[in-house]
């Protein structure tokens, strides 16, 4: 079947990559789509992201730096649901943000359960929830592995909720979808569900799809089940619905399969209606297009298409292709679709003539298109003989047209011929009233001749269906040739009496605008109803002046009850009645102060006193004092701050130096109510405009009065505007210059503290010309603020000895002018701090000094510690003995003890362990062990009787008879074997010479004292590697010299050798025979250097010159 008579349309509307969506972010998870105008992706790399995709405008995504794991675009505007998991708990987090205003709605967390789920979404994948339109119903779907027979067919799970049942029924199925059904003869409509099944049992793989009418309404027809299969072809066996979406224009059910497929069923006989393969890549997310009564799909590939019924095709489709009749008219007449035309005409015709006129004339008024809406229809009817009794077919015909909703224009006339020979003209008025009938030109002329409406009945009859119609019909009589039919005030009544007083209101004020005389009556009603009800449009409408009729006291009196006092107030000053504005302005709370202001201040009263009432008790000073002095009513500014109220000086003083006033006047005005001015806020005015001068001769005022109360503000208010020097100046004129405050414990206070902020400079000099101040306080103050001196100088001054001298300890840093306090005042607390400050910094010996001169015992245990670590243990011994005076610490006495050993005191360890003490004497002794300390320990060991210690200590100081001695005392086997290994390894260093290693070795061995005959070894070893070490030197020394020696007789050897040859060179040749002498008798000289033939090889067997034998 070729594409363009197919019955559903396929396009492609976009594809998501062309806007720059990652394909590994078109998933199911990342991709949503809740309604045909917003795609929303949600992207995770190379940063979080959400990109909102507009269908009308595709092309221009917006993307925003968000982070969420889900979104969702709402279905009708720019607003953005965004989840996210709250980090370490199992709730969500639901945030939701309007993207053109840029702001967060609201936010909640979840979760707030609405239902449990029921078992069998268990370990499922949840593809779909939804609600049905009264959200009275809820369906959760999920999907998971198939069975184990076929795994690869997905297993749907439905779970479908009653929320006013509050109960669940657990369904399979893989995809569902809500509608609203109007059943015949129930004018309610039904609520239906549709769901798709795919399931395998005992092998067989059953496919279906169900509608059911979800709590049907009791004593109405009810909606009949229906189900009808889903074909698969066999090439998608394994393939099953991942949704399904509601054609509510059309009553149609489209369900999409995951591989692409597309099945079209009718919603109210499931007949099937279309199948085929709409995208080859699987669809994971489909949404309604309800403009268009289709749906959108979007793909693995990133395609979103748009599937939409062929409006030209599909009814001669179902018709034609399908032979189903019936159900191409039922779609013809639901979508308003065309190729439905000849079967409409004949089964009209086929009912018609089996006289079933009501059925005709429903049919005629469903036609699609409204082709049997005709004259030739209404002839029709108009040609059945009407019966006796009974409704005559066209009024039949007529009525069922009117409850579909509106006739055309022939029909409109018909209709009127007919209730006009009736004289049924109220129903006539009754329809115009609900728009039922299109008016025309030829209905007017039928009800115009010799017809009045009744335009009272008329506008009643409007009032009680459309109020603001009636107000338009209304307004429409009003300009009617010849005057309004009903009387304004009948009119006016009429909406009164139904309580529409805002369309009463807005009719008077329409009519009522020409302003009239003879409407003086209707404006006062107007006036009074509004003065009842709604006091603002009153006002509104006496501001706007476009009344100057009615009764003016009447509505004067509804005024002063409404509270428009400034309606009262603009009377009374335009009639010169001062006293009364003065006496409303006083003595009422209810007029806008605001309103009432601006109207006085435009007025110019040449009395200011009703401005002065409004400004004063409103907040208006400012305002006041500025319309005051630019119309130089410098009198009224007097009297105002003198008489009505001096508390609001500093705020008339402030707008006084804004306008630039001259100081002489300023100056005069504080001075005449000084006694009554508040302080603080007049230096507060005063600092903000950098003229705090101005205040100098008032505060010398103050000072000299000695009114303690305004000394105190003004000193209170320099310290809230933040003015230091200027407060410093003003408290040495109080404190320094003899004056009633110089001894004032709280200025001397502030004085100090102020300078210590603001200038440190003066601080030495106040503290020494100071003395009622508090010390402690302020010293530490100046800590605070590193001022150590000063500090140090207060301390000293208020006999703060301790806090003196932890300035100089602390902040100083000098432990010498700590010990030179320390010496003055000899306290033992100051002692006491320069003793812990010494020996923090390691002046050991100059702590216990100073820790014995403060008698201060308490810091023993780091006395103790630092003083071993000093190894100044003569000093510990004199600490320690002033400790025990104290207290009674084993720590202490077993340190004593300890110290003098390392002095070598043991004359005092005897007498003071004969003494009550309470060291732990086995603790001291094992100490002294352990140190090598063999004497002092000898001396514990022996007290206590610990002869088996003592025995060990005596050997260790060769003392072997006293050692054996205490092994007898201790009478342990164990001592008896220590000692036997000290006396056997003592014995083998003392007879070292005369004892042969083989024989100490084998004694060890058969003693069990190899270990302590191993330091004999060691030495024995030493010793024997020692001399094997000489004699070794001493051959390779000796094999040394032999070589020399040879090498030496070689040379010589070597040397006499080449004598032996060169000798018969160096003798005179003997002469040659037969040669005659020449000079000398014959001898010859031997030939020229060089001359002499070359020696040769020596002869085999001979040695080379040099070698040697």
């Amino acid at each position: 079947m070729a594409a363009a008579n197919a019955p559903i349309t396929m396009k492609e509307a976009l594809t998501l990559p062309s806007v720059g969506i990652n394909p590994q972010f078109i998933t199911f998870t990342h991709v949503t789509m809740e309604s045909d105008k917003y795609i929303c992706v949600r992207e995770t790399s190379p940063q979080n992201s959400i990109v909102i995709i507009d269908m009308s405008m595709p092309m221009q995504p917006l993307r925003r730096p968000i982070t969420a794991d889900s979104a969702l675009m709402n279905p009708n505007s720019k607003i953005l649901a965004l989840k996210a998991g709250v980090q370490g708990t199992t709730q969500d987090h639901l945030q939701i943000f309007n993207i053109e205003m840029k702001a967060k709605l609201k936010s909640h967390l979840m979760p707030e359960q609405v239902f449990e789920r029921t078992a069998n979404l268990a370990n499922n994948q949840i593809i779909n929830y939804r609600c049905d339109p009264s959200e009275k119903w809820l369906v959760l779907i999920g999907i998971a592995p198939g069975a184990p027979e076929r795994p690869q067919l997905v297993k749907g799970n439905l779970q479908l909720f009653s929320v006013d049942q509050q109960r669940s029924q657990a369904l399979e199925a893989h995809a569902a979808s809500f509608a609203q059904y109007k059943v015949p003869g129930n004018e309610n409509p039904s609520t239906l569900i549709s769901f798709a099944t795919k399931t395998l049992n005992a092998g067989q793989i059953t496919s279906k799809l169900h509608v059911i009418e979800l709590g049907a309404q009791p004593g109405k027809p009810s909606f009949t089940k229906k189900q009808a299969d889903l074909f698969f072809p066999p090439d998608f066996n394994d393939d099953f619905p991942v949704a399904m979406q509601m054609s509510h224009k059309y009553s149609l059910i489209y369900v999409i399969t995951k591989l692409g497929l597309l099945f079209v069923y009718d919603l109210e006989t499931a007949s099937a209606v279309y199948r085929n393969r709409i995208s080859p890549d699987p669809i994971f997310l489909t949404t309604e297009a309800s403009s268009v009564g289709g749906f959108y799909a979007v793909n693995r590939r990133g395609q979103v298409l748009l599937a939409t019924i062929n409006e030209q095709t599909i009814v001669p489709f179902v018709s034609g292709q399908l032979n189903n009749l019936e159900l191409a008219v039922n779609l013809a007449k639901r979508g308003n679709l065309p190729g439905a035309e000849n079967l409409v005409v004949q089964r009209f015709q086929e009912l018609f003539a089996q006289t079933k006129y009501k059925e005709a004339a429903e049919l005629a008024a469903e036609s699609p298109q409204g082709i049997l809406r005709t004259p030739d229809t209404v002839a029709k009817f108009q040609s059945v003989p009407v019966q006796a009794g009974q409704t005559p077919p066209l009024l039949q015909y007529f009525g069922t047209l009117l409850t579909r909703g509106k006739l055309n224009a022939f029909e409109s006339l018909e209709l009127s011929r007919l209730v006009v020979n009736q004289n049924k003209k109220n129903l006539l008025e009754n329809w115009l009233a609900e728009d039922k009938l299109e008016c025309s030109e030829e209905l007017g002329d039928l009800v115009k001749v010799g017809y009045t409406p009744d335009y009272l009945f008329l506008l009643q009859t409007i009032l009680r269906a459309d109020p603001q119609g009636a107000v338009n019909f209304a307004l429409m009589m009003s300009q009617m040739e010849g005057g309004c039919p009903v009387d304004y005030n009948t009119i006016t009544d009429l909406f009164l009496q139904r309580n529409l007083i805002r369309e009463a209101t807005a009719f008077l004020l329409d009519v009522l605008k020409p302003n009239l005389p003879e409407h003086a009556f209707l404006q006062t009603k107007v006036l009074e109803i509004n003065l009842v009800t709604f006091p603002n449009v009153a006002d509104a409408i006496l501001a706007n002046g476009m009344f100057s009729h009615y009764d003016r006291p009447r509505i004067a009196q509804l005024c002063e009850k409404a509270g428009l006092y400034v309606r009262a107030l603009q009377a009374a000053a335009k009639t010169g009645q001062i006293k009364e504005v003065e006496r409303v302005t006083r003595e009422s709370n209810f007029y806008d102060a605001e309103k009432t202001k601006n109207f006085l201040m435009e007025a110019k009263l040449p009395d200011a006193r009703p401005l002065i009432n409004v400004c004063d008790r409103f907040g208006f000073v400012p305002d006041l004092t500025h319309y005051l002095y630019t119309n130089n009513m410098l009198r009224y500014i007097e009297g105002y701050v003198q008489k009505v109220n001096p508390g609001n000086a500093p705020l008339v003083v402030g707008q006084l130096l804004d306008d630039e006033c001259p100081e002489d006047f300023i100056k005069g005005l504080i001075l005449s109510v000084r006694s009554l001015l508040p302080v603080e806020p007049l230096v507060e005015e005063c600092e903000k405009r950098n003229r705090l001068r101005l205040l100098t001769q008032f505060l010398e005022h103050l000072v000299s009065e000695g009114s303690q109360d305004q000394v105190s503000a003004a000193v209170k208010a320099f310290m809230t505007a933040d003015l230091p020097h200027e407060l410093i100046e003003l408290l040495e004129k109080i404190v320094l210059q003899n004056s009633a405050f110089s001894g004032n414990f709280n200025l001397q206070n502030l004085l100090i503290l102020t300078a210590i902020k603001a200038d440190p400079s003066r601080v030495m000099d106040y503290v020494n010309r100071l003395d009622n101040f508090d010390g402690p306080a302020v010293g530490e103050v100046a800590v605070e603020a590193q001022l150590y001196e000063e500090a140090f100088a207060i301390f000293k001054k208020f006999n703060l000895n301790v806090q003196a001298v932890n300035v100089l300890l602390d902040n100083i840093r000098s432990i010498d002018r700590a010990v030179e306090f320390a010496f003055r005042v000899e306290e033992d607390a100051v002692w006491s701090q320069v003793a812990k400050a010494q020996l923090r910094e390691g002046l050991v010996s100059d702590a216990i000094e100073s820790f014995i001169r403060a008698d201060d015992a308490t810091q023993f245990l780091d006395v103790i510690r630092a003083s071993e670590d000093a190894d100044v243990y003569h000093d510990l011994v004199k600490y320690l003995l002033m400790v025990r005076q104290k207290v009674r610490e084993p720590k202490v006495d077993s340190e004593l003890i300890y110290a003098y050993a390392k002095i070598d005191r043991l004359a005092d360890i005897e007498e003071f362990i004969l003494m009550p003490n309470v060291a732990n004497l086995q603790n001291v002794g094992d100490r002294l062990y352990d140190e090598a300390l063999y004497e002092a320990a000898k001396i514990i060991y022996a007290f206590i009787s610990n002869w088996a210690k003592l025995a060990v200590t005596l050997v260790k100081l060769k003392q072997f008879q006293g050692a054996v001695d205490a092994a007898r005392k201790a009478n342990s086997s164990k001592t008896w074997k220590e000692g036997k290994k000290e006396c056997f390894a003592s014995c083998l260093f003392v007879c070292y010479d005369l004892i042969r290693p083989d024989i100490a070795l084998e004694l060890a061995w058969m003693n069990n004292m190899i270990d302590f005959a191993f330091p004999y070894l060691l030495q024995f070893i030493r010793e024997y590697t020692g001399k094997v070490d000489e004699l070794v030197k001493d051959k390779i020394e000796a094999q040394k010299e032999i070589k020399a020696k040879e090498q030496e007789d070689k040379e010589v050897i070597a040397q006499q050798n080449m004598y032996a040859q060169l000798l018969p060179l160096a003798l005179p040749a003997p002469p040659i025979p037969g040669m005659s002498g020449g000079m000398g008798g014959g001898y010859a000289p031997p030939p020229p250097m060089g001359g002499m033939p070359p020696m040769g090889m020596p002869p085999y067997g001979m040695p080379p010159m040099g070698s040697s034998y």
